[in-house]
């Protein structure tokens, strides 16, 4: 009877999160829904890199975040996203590694764990979404220092309750101009 009890209970939440689902997808704009980036994460940066360019895909590296946990290295594509690949930062605060939300993707060497959508009004978003039920953060800011120099600064939302960008995307808005983050050569 147990069993049973479980099967039915987790029959239940896969049914709600298809719902969810749904509900998520039918509450964004489809025309106006933007893949900002996906994420691969792993422990080495340089060996991710190496990995792609063995695969004839080479990467620019993107610098730190300024989270003191992860630094990135991005392939850019010509409608805008880019792929996003993740590492621990060389002398990282072992502290904020431990919290940072991808730990366990970055130390497992876990390749793809996130998604992001692209906003122009991020705290509008937030209230969009809300107004139909959709779990989603507040915004919080992020950022990084480009390898040249250049500061970058964005905020972010999570939607749903899973771990940010993993089952539904996360939300992000640049507070500098998009074309400094997601194409460091400014090529395409």
């Amino acid at each position: 009877m147990r069993a049973s009890g479980a099967v039915g209970r987790a029959d239940t939440i896969g049914s709600m999160r298809l719902v969810l689902v749904l509900l998520a997808a039918a509450s964004c704009h489809a025309a106006d829904l933007k893949i900002d980036h996906v994420t691969a994460a792993g422990a080495d940066l340089k060996q991710l890199q190496a990995k792609l360019q063995a695969a004839g895909i080479p990467s620019v590296y993107g610098g730190p975040h300024t989270n003191r946990a992860t630094e990135m290295a991005l392939v850019s594509f010509p409608d805008g996203s880019y792929l996003e690949l993740l590492g621990i930062q060389p002398n990282a605060d072992a502290n904020a590694v431990a919290k940072y939300e991808w730990s366990a993707f970055l130390r497992g060497d876990a390749g793809p764990c996130a998604w992001a959508v692209r906003e122009r009004n991020l705290p509008a978003e937030v209230a969009r979404l809300r107004s139909v039920g959709v779990k989603v953060s507040e915004p919080v800011p992020g950022g990084r220092r480009r390898p040249d120099g250049v500061q970058l600064q964005w905020q972010t939302s999570n939607i749903g309750e899973e771990t940010r960008g993993v089952f539904f995307p996360f939300a992000i808005q640049d507070v500098t101009p998009r074309d400094r983050r997601a194409y460091p050569k400014a090529s395409r």
